[in-house]
């Protein structure tokens, strides 16, 4: 009962209503519920995956790992050593604005996701 295989093979627009009933095993008011719990031991639920919950704190790393955040810290460590402390400030004030709008944007991004779930 592979209904895919019968999808990919068939030009379902040249076909009338009653044909497509017959070879999908369903009616125009839907299917009968032996056939929906053959479907669903067959396929499975029609449900998305639960992926694991990502907490603000690890969003949060996960910004601060990004490679160009260490690059922009030696930025400002080697400005900092060569005297340009305002350099260094600002630098640092990049990582930070940079960090604090990815893990803004991320965030939301995993509670809309949710909620698609949901």
């Amino acid at each position: 009962m592979n209904l895919k295989n019968t999808f990919d093979k068939k030009h379902w627009q040249a076909y009338n209503k009653e044909e497509i009933f017959s070879e999908l095993r369903t009616s125009g008011t839907g299917l009968k519920k032996e056939e929906v719990n053959k479907r669903i031991l067959f396929y499975g639920e029609n449900k998305l995956p639960q992926g694991q919950k990502t907490s603000l704190l690890q969003i949060i790393l996960h910004q601060l790992l990004n490679p160009l955040i260490f690059i922009l810290i030696a930025a400002a460590v080697a400005s900092i050593a060569i005297g340009e402390e305002k350099d260094a400030l600002f630098i640092f004030l990049v990582i930070f604005i940079n960090s604090a709008l990815g893990a803004y944007q991320e965030y939301n991004a995993e509670k809309s996701a949710s909620s698609l779930r949901n």
